[in-house]
């Protein structure tokens, strides 16, 4: 049962990360490359915090899925432009899967958008795992890692992109945290395997 209470911790954490896109964009724009790094790196560990800490804390509300949706893209829409102004030769590097994963995203938040008159919050398996690959391939990047886990990670948004895609023509009604295509399938055959 999730927890009716709306401030609560993990939503807070949402909302300071939120707030961080903003300042991810000021540090770009000064040029502040170390900082840029370090707030990046901080929106990713909070990230991962909140939606830990709801589990533990039984604090899932609807605002808590919605907050977290609107602050991971906020988080990498600033990742993606202040990454343009500090490294912009990274960017020309591997424009044709960004635009390919920016086109699919933004297809699949527009679709559901459209749908329901809201976002979706799905919260997918998939959308995790390229979550977890973006971050991860850029913080190894910022560091002197290798440029192809970059790649291998936006191939995972686009498969995403087009899993949330395929849930929203599914599902008649907005629902948050649907797992994947199967559980929007199951739900489809009257077996709820999920919560609102």
């Amino acid at each position: 049962m999730e927890s009716r209470t709306v401030v609560n911790l993990p939503n807070a954490i949402s909302l300071g990360r939120l707030i961080l896109a903003p300042a991810m964009i000021v540090l770009a724009w000064h040029q502040q490359g170390n900082l840029f790094r370090a707030a990046f790196t901080a929106a990713v560990i909070s990230d991962l915090l909140d939606g830990v800490l709801a589990r533990i804390l039984n604090q899932r509300t609807e605002l808590g899925a919605k907050l977290d949706s609107w602050a991971d893209m906020a988080t990498y829409l600033s990742l993606f432009f202040g990454t343009c102004m500090l490294w912009p030769r990274f960017i020309d590097a591997h424009l044709d899967l960004i635009l390919g994963g920016f086109v699919v995203y933004t297809a699949a938040f527009s679709f559901g958008y459209l749908k329901y008159g809201r976002l979706t919050s799905y919260h997918t398996l998939s959308g995790k795992l390229s979550a977890v690959l973006m971050a991860g391939s850029m913080i190894i990047w910022f560091f002197g890692g290798p440029e192809w886990l970059f790649r291998t990670a936006l191939v995972v948004v686009m498969a995403n992109g087009a899993e949330q895609i395929a849930i929203t023509l599914i599902l008649p009604g907005w629902r948050s945290n649907v797992p994947s295509i199967w559980h929007a399938l199951r739900k489809g055959s009257g077996r709820c395997l999920y919560t609102n």
